[in-house]
């Protein structure tokens, strides 16, 4: 997910037009598929830096910043096994305890 986006490319005359679907006001331009491609993505590119800086803006001096990690499925998936597997560890250790085996 972080910085992979769908890209829909199509021919027009001469030229191919790319658009995407995850950011409908992207679109790039380009006489081979690749540089469109590549318009397509520096397009997308400008607008999230936009869109980042713009809602930066917003955040009122007196209000606590904090960091949002995005991770890949496979990603979350793993962390929250991991941390699945040191809740049901801990319930072991206190159940150990609290029946005296």
């Amino acid at each position: 997910m972080p910085d992979e986006f769908t890209a829909m490319i199509e021919q027009v005359g001469e030229w191919f037009v790319a658009s995407c679907p995850e950011v409908p006001e992207a679109n790039g331009q380009g006489r081979t598929r690749e540089a469109a491609r590549a318009s397509l993505g520096e397009a997308i590119r400008l607008i999230l830096e936009d869109r980042r800086e713009e809602g930066l803006g917003r955040i009122s001096a007196d209000f606590p910043e904090e960091t949002v990690v995005v991770r890949e499925k496979l990603e979350r998936d793993e962390a929250f096994e991991r941390a699945a597997c040191d809740v049901v560890a801990k319930n072991a250790e206190l159940y150990e305890r609290l029946s005296g085996k």
